[in-house]
């Protein structure tokens, strides 16, 4: 199957107090139907309005993103989304939220562990206290989203197109173009250990 990764929305206005939602999204799509939709969506998308030769959502008028939507749903295309109101969350709160996320990356870590890996994770944990709170607030959202993904596609597909577990293809919309960034490159190395985590507090339903 193939996963789509973006965003909407800035993750700012943390402690502004008024409603400020950002959302990732990911739109999962069975790989042996991709031809036949990516085919007829290039014929669709001919007509819709872009931004710099890319379609907007936000251009869209109810007609157009009802068009998109039948076409996904007619090829089982499925939509997962997180979200956050920013505005609803103070600076000090993301911040505990964060020191209690960086203890805990070395909160198993003993003196019998390789010096390499307590090394590395002494690395992960300092450039964790870097990154900004828009960052941060990002990157939890994407954990959950992913677990949600994980979960429901898994469940879908297994009753319908088994093979298509054989191989996930992630396609994430990166922040920069040709490169990856400190934050991307961390959260990748990190993603299955949060995962795991998760999975702990919520077993998925399989």
């Amino acid at each position: 199957m193939h996963i789509f990764l973006d965003e909407s929305g800035t993750f700012g206005a943390i402690g502004s107090g008024q409603s400020s939602i950002s959302v990732q999204g990911a739109l999962v799509l069975a790989s042996h139907r991709l031809p036949k939709l990516l085919k007829n969506y290039t014929r669709l998308r001919a007509n819709l309005p872009k931004r710099k030769g890319e379609v907007k959502g936000s251009l869209l008028d109810e007609a157009q993103v009802a068009a998109v939507i039948g076409l996904l749903r007619r090829n089982e295309g499925i939509f997962c989304a997180s979200m956050i109101d920013t505005g609803e969350h103070t600076v000090e709160e993301v911040e505990k939220h964060r020191q209690d996320c960086v203890q805990a990356l070395a909160a198993n870590l003993t003196n019998g562990h390789p010096e390499e890996l307590r090394a590395n994770i002494t690395d992960l944990q300092r450039r964790m206290g870097t990154f900004s709170p828009q960052l941060y607030c990002q990157m939890v959202v994407v954990l959950d989203l992913l677990h949600r993904v994980l979960e429901e596609t898994i469940l879908y597909h297994c009753q319908r197109h088994p093979k298509e577990l054989a191989g996930f293809h992630w396609v994430v919309d990166a922040k920069a173009k040709g490169l990856i960034t400190d934050w991307e490159d961390w959260w990748a190395n990190t993603l299955v250990v949060w995962l795991q985590a998760i999975s702990l507090r919520r077993p998925a339903n399989m």
